[in-house]
């Protein structure tokens, strides 16, 4: 039986990601759901700036200077 339970919030800081644009490239060419949006978008070249926008804008929102971004977990 439990009895007690504890849990704690937290943020991971990554430290890979001199700033947007890096953040940007990275998911871009790297991580395989971001990459078969962009594929399947290819043919739309204002909906590819509007994903790039919005995935700077992301990498803004979490970003702390010195390329370190806080992520809710």
């Amino acid at each position: 039986m439990i009895d007690d339970v504890e849990a704690d919030r937290r943020k991971p800081r990554v430290g890979c990601f001199d700033d947007a644009p890096a953040f940007l490239s990275f998911f871009k060419q790297c991580y395989g759901p971001t990459i078969a949006v962009y594929r399947s978008l290819a043919a739309e070249p204002e909906k590819v700036r509007a994903l790039d926008d919005a995935l700077i804008g992301l990498g803004r929102q979490h970003d702390l200077g010195g390329g370190a971004m806080d992520w809710d977990t």
